[in-house]
């Protein structure tokens, strides 16, 4: 029997062990996401196991009949089910709505525009939104675990791992939701709307999301021990981050900088650039990225 922390954190594990994102921005927003989902929630043994009952129930589903990622479930599932993961948030004092939208690309029994609405006990609501610009690259798309996919060896081997018996669960409370990427945490100042990242790690990308703390910020600061920027973490097809308008790095020059490809997507827009790092000045920018670069001793900040 663990403490409600506990269970917090290992709900928070199961959700990350059975749906994953390809984009990395979107795997950071949907953690901090629901870090605060649970805060002010008490979660107890019998809750816990429901819900994950709910959930077991829900991937065998999933796994007979071939869904595998969001866009492969009819309308009629995602009706037909929510009915069923109604009660197992209900369990956490939690209420769950899942409004559909119109179809995307044509098809008529397929939703990938979706918006879940959850209401916390003390009336509070957070929207959880799947946006279906493009088939396989939405904001928020995700996949479904529901099929390990590995020889029976392997299986047995980390079965384990897979069930998180492999360490005492820590408490959800002990976590920041305030992820930018792995290693990295953010701070958004209103007074400056600006956002600050720190730590040392790869840059992920922070969704602008009033409701998780974070409004829509026009400069974006990089601290010095930022190593790395992932793909789409300064935009991406789906996710364009172009309220950045300035963009300030403070990796030292001589510093390697990792740039990934597709850090950040050719949209037509405008980006003041103030950095000393090498590696970042000598980067080529997509062709409808117009960049003003400057040395940091011209940043005012």
């Amino acid at each position: 029997m663990y403490t409600s922390e506990q269970y917090k954190y290992l709900l928070l594990r199961r959700l990350q062990r059975d749906f994953s994102m390809p984009s990395a921005a979107d795997r950071a927003y949907t953690y901090n996401f629901f870090l605060r989902l649970f805060e002010g929630i008490t979660v107890t043994e019998a809750a816990y196991a429901s819900f994950i009952s709910v959930m077991d129930e829900e991937l065998e589903y999933c796994a007979e009949n071939g869904y595998y990622s969001v866009d492969t479930i009819p309308q009629d599932s995602v009706k037909e089910h929510t009915l069923l993961l109604q009660p197992a948030f209900a369990a956490l004092g939690i209420r769950m709505d899942i409004q559909l939208s119109g179809p995307a690309f044509g098809m008529q029994n397929m939703y990938l525009t979706a918006t879940a609405v959850f209401t916390k006990p003390d009336g509070t609501e957070l929207s959880w939104v799947v946006d279906g610009a493009s088939l396989g690259s939405a904001s928020n798309y995700f996949r479904i675990n529901s099929l390990a996919g590995t020889e029976y060896g392997y299986a047995t081997d980390s079965a384990r791992y897979y069930r998180l018996e492999d360490t005492e669960p820590l408490g959800a409370d002990g976590l920041d939701p305030h992820c930018a990427g792995p290693g990295l945490g953010w701070a958004y100042s209103a007074e400056d709307n600006a956002l600050t990242v720190s730590g040392s790690g790869s840059f992920a990308g922070v969704v602008a999301d009033g409701q998780l703390g974070c409004g829509d910020y026009v400069t974006l600061i990089l601290g010095a021990e930022v190593g790395r920027l992932l793909p789409g973490c300064l935009g991406s097809a789906t996710r364009p981050f172009a309220h950045i308008k300035t963009l300030v790095v403070l990796r030292p020059e001589d510093a390697p900088l990792t740039l990934d490809a597709g850090i950040i997507h050719n949209t037509a827009r405008t980006l003041d650039v103030y950095t000393d790092n090498a590696w970042l000045r000598a980067y080529s920018f997509p062709s409808n990225v117009t960049v003003n670069l400057h040395p940091l001793s011209e940043w005012a900040g």
